[in-house]
């Protein structure tokens, strides 16, 4: 859309100023989502339709246990099995939620080991492993972090630093 052509689609009570990071979520059971986290540590799910408001439909609060204690800074989503989140704050916390439409906390290990994501933008995590030299945690040395889509062992893992 043209700069003319947009409009606001989130609620009016939304702050955007709270918002850290975006992501649509592509076709999930025949819908789409768009995830919000924002910089409070909260995690907000839409439903997306076309030419109107979007309706929340999910959202984390600030007393959920096993939320995020820092402000959200990536959303990934899964390809397989699809419809799965995973977010990561600034205090290098990374959590699985879902199926979308739901933000229920996923812990079962074995699902959670073998999910595929589209995205990785996820500073910390299994398919991240050494991108901080050993010994250093300090996350802010890397600014962006982002991964090619193709599954196997030829996916390319680019970072800003």
């Amino acid at each position: 859309a043209t700069f003319e052509e947009r409009q606001t689609i989130l609620p009016s009570g939304k702050d955007r100023r709270g918002v850290a990071c975006l992501l649509f979520s592509g076709q999930v059971q025949e819908e789409e989502y768009l995830a919000i986290g924002g910089a409070r540590g909260i995690i907000d799910i839409y439903q997306v339709f076309q030419e109107e408001e979007f309706p929340v439909i999910e959202s984390t609060k600030a007393t959920d246990p096993g939320r995020h204690r820092g402000g959200i800074v990536s959303i990934d989503v899964s390809v397989s099995p699809p419809g799965f989140l995973q977010t990561s704050c600034k205090e290098g916390m990374v959590v699985v939620w879902g199926p979308l439409p739901t933000l229920r906390r996923e812990t079962a290990k074995d699902l959670v080991r073998d999910i595929q994501w589209a995205t990785q933008t996820a500073k910390v995590g299994w398919a991240v492993q050494g991108v901080l030299p050993r010994g250093e945690t300090d996350l802010s040395s890397i600014r962006a972090l982002t991964r090619t889509l193709k599954t196997g062992a030829s996916q390319i893992l680019a970072t800003a630093d």
